[in-house]
């Protein structure tokens, strides 16, 4: 269920509560599973990536890209970064300052398994 004092205890801007809010009635809705999220996440990053290069903006690491990504979004205020066994980088926002959270913002309500 949707809390207002949630967003604005993360201190949630209009942008980050929109992104949330949605991907939070998505999935409710049936309409959003995690692979649908990854698909849609690592596309839009490659956009966005592709966006800043052209711009002329350029990275020397990744660590360094997501910084400079996350101070101009400010999704969380610590985000993390860990190559994994299969050479997949993982990206990780830290849940209790994550602004744009499906089910801390978001109000999104997860149900067990066995009732989806």
């Amino acid at each position: 269920m949707w809390d207002v004092s949630k967003a604005l205890k993360v201190g949630a801007n209009v942008y980050h509560v929109y992104i949330a809010c949605m991907l939070a009635r998505f999935r409710e809705l049936g309409m959003l599973k995690f692979g649908v999220i990854k698909s849609a996440t690592e596309a839009t990053g490659r956009c966005v990536a592709q966006y800043l290069a052209a711009r002329g903006s350029s990275f020397g690491s990744i660590e360094e890209a997501l910084e400079q990504l996350n101070a101009s979004f400010a999704f969380s205020d610590e985000v993390r970064v860990r190559t994994r066994e299969d050479d997949v980088l993982e990206v990780m926002l830290h849940t209790d300052s994550c602004r744009i959270c499906p089910r801390n913002v978001g109000g999104l309500e997860l149900v067990p398994p066995a009732l989806m």
